[in-house]
């Protein structure tokens, strides 16, 4: 649920010019300073930030990052990056931002999909709903008639 905005900020910050290092540091300092509201995958940058100054090499950092957050797109994510630092950085932006389209296509469809179960979960107490006020307008209906 929040790696799409994690995702669309990194690739904003990387665009702006920075290295996904630079970034995963203005995340985590932004995080710190309570200017981002309280999330799991910040909290994950702030632990990569620190392995990171502790001296952990920056791909082995992501790819951490990645399998710490616990879902695909997270580790995808993390491989990409820490591809792109053993290989060059050239194209990383464009790359990042297309995760970040694919990662907000995806919560879309996600929010769609329980839209549609929502909807057919409310279905059968509409029925009954139905039923009680057809039954409290014929039950005066039905007492008026004489025989």
């Amino acid at each position: 649920k929040e790696f799409p905005e994690f995702a669309l900020k990194c690739s904003m910050l990387t665009g702006a010019g920075m290295t996904v290092r630079q970034a995963f540091h203005k995340m985590a300092s932004a995080y710190m300073s309570g200017k981002t509201s309280c999330k799991q995958i910040y909290e994950e940058v702030v632990i990569s930030v620190r392995e990171m100054e502790n001296g952990v090499p920056e791909r082995t950092v992501y790819q951490n990052f990645g399998k710490r957050c616990g879902i695909r797109e997270a580790e995808k994510f993390g491989n990409i990056v820490a591809r792109n630092i053993r290989q060059g950085a050239e194209g990383l932006t464009n790359i990042l931002r297309e995760e970040a389209a694919e990662a907000m296509n995806m919560q879309r469809e996600s929010i769609r999909k329980k839209g549609e179960t929502a909807g057919t979960k409310l279905l059968f107490p509409m029925l009954i709903l139905l039923l009680l006020v057809m039954i409290m307008i014929m039950v005066p209906a039905f007492g008026n008639f004489s025989i």
